[in-house]
């Protein structure tokens, strides 16, 4: 990352959550995406191996991980119908179908 990233640079990470409600667990889970397989990862996981990477000085990766932890503690405070949080793909459907 030093090598790609200027001093004080930041680093963009997306990624796909897990969700406990679909029975994810502490590890990266599998899914049929249309390129390739993907991995949903639980976001304490990633935000642990982010943290263990090293002093955001020398490994700027580890910068992310109290934003991220951030994220996950909000994640967790929606309801369950929160208007903001995306349904699982299993139940979306495609725009413009009909009811």
């Amino acid at each position: 990352m030093r090598r790609v990233l200027a001093p004080g640079g930041r680093l963009l990470l997306g990624f796909f959550a897990a969700d406990p409600g679909l029975g994810d667990t502490d590890r990266p889970v599998p899914f049929d995406h249309k390129v390739t397989t993907a991995h949903r990862w639980p976001v304490d996981t990633l935000t642990a191996l982010l943290r263990t990477a090293g002093p955001p000085r020398d490994r700027p990766a580890a910068s992310a991980a109290p934003a991220l932890a951030n994220a996950s503690r909000r994640r967790r405070s929606w309801p369950k119908r929160h208007p903001e949080r995306p349904r699982p793909l299993a139940q979306r459907r495609p725009r413009g179908a009909a009811d």
